[in-house]
């Protein structure tokens, strides 16, 4: 009888160890490559190692529509300049603009699917790549998203018999208004947890990452039909406006540059209006112009881990960051950014 009981106690406590291990995360850390050349620095290689980062997503080439042509054409071709180091695969990553697929007849969707295909075999084959994953990156509207998903359904047909996966980006809006978005007929989906408020700065501070705005989007994660991975933000820029209106987005400007009070006036902690007119980063800046500084900080991605660890929907999360610069990453330690993807487990 005590024999009985104890197996009765054992069994229960290896179902709850069994339990607790399956709920438990086991995320990987990963990148986006969004540079018109493959050329990977020290830095780039340092941290890649560091992360034990096993595939990162390359953006192969844009998509975008020609008027003068009337059709959709590549536009930004990525040009490898070295061998991809060994053991790092690659996910070609095809950015389409959301006007290619309003502007395309449904009469072109298929031609269109098939020079995608033929494009990201050339490229890969040309670098001797092994594709193991496509991605197609397009902010769809209600307006193209019957064309976006018919893309999306015939680049996988195509792919068929190669084993090959393809996933698509989900944008915030995307995952809170499925009704009206739809869901794309792919494998996997990349949530992009980043460009969430309104660029001339109306109820955010920074647009790139608002955890206040990211909270009203984040209900549906948790039961989304596609498993998702999630892309956070490690790049920052400049916001030029003038009366008002956004004139331009500046980068790789350090908050030292907007500190010299010969040129800027302090407006807030990251806030400035030009004192006179001079030129800035090869523009040209008028007397009263405003420039705000929009950055990531370590803490903003802790938080940002933390809020969606407990509704990611997949038990092996890729935690992509967004993008891989050594400009970039020079602002957080590799240790830094392993233990905001360990945040996921």
């Amino acid at each position: 009888m005590r024999s009985r009981y104890h197996t009765i106690v054992l069994v229960t406590i290896l179902l709850f160890l069994l339990q607790s291990c399956s709920s438990e995360h086991k995320p990987h850390a990963s990148f986006y490559y969004w540079k018109s050349t493959f050329r990977l620095s020290k830095t780039d290689s340092s941290y890649l190692a560091q992360l034990q980062v096993k595939q990162i997503n390359v953006k192969f080439f844009d998509v975008d529509w020609n008027f003068e042509a009337g059709k959709a054409l590549p536009v930004a071709e990525i040009r490898f300049t070295e061998q991809v180091p060994n053991g790092l695969s690659i996910i070609p990553t095809i950015f389409i603009t959301n006007r290619t697929m309003v502007q395309i007849p449904v009469s072109q969707v298929s031609d269109l699917a098939t020079k995608i295909t033929t494009k990201i075999r050339s490229i890969a084959d040309s670098n001797h790549l092994s594709i193991k994953e496509i991605q197609l990156d397009c902010d769809w509207s209600e307006k193209s998203r019957e064309k976006f998903f018919l893309l999306a359904s015939l680049v996988k047909k195509n792919i068929a018999r190669q084993s090959i996966q393809i996933s698509a980006t989900i944008r915030l809006h995307q995952l809170k208004y499925t009704g009206r978005a739809g869901i794309p007929p792919v494998d996997k989906g990349i949530l992009m947890f980043y460009n969430m408020g309104s660029l001339d700065g109306r109820g955010t501070d920074n647009s790139i990452l608002d955890l206040t705005i990211a909270r009203q989007y984040l209900r549906r994660l948790k039961d989304y039909p596609l498993p998702l991975d999630i892309a956070l933000p490690i790049y920052q820029w400049v916001v030029l406006q003038r009366e008002g209106q956004v004139i331009n987005l500046l980068t790789n400007v350090s908050i030292e540059a907007l500190h010299d009070t010969l040129h800027f006036e302090p407006i807030t902690q990251k806030k400035f209006r030009v004192r006179e007119s001079h030129y800035f980063h090869s523009l040209y800046l008028y007397r009263g112009d405003e420039l705000r500084l929009e950055e990531i900080s370590l803490s903003q991605l802790q938080e940002s881990a933390d809020l969606l660890n407990p509704i990611v929907n997949q038990s092996e999360p890729h935690i992509l960051f967004y993008y891989l610069d050594e400009k970039n990453l020079t602002r957080y330690a590799p240790e830094e950014l392993q233990k905001v993807v360990n945040r996921f487990h």
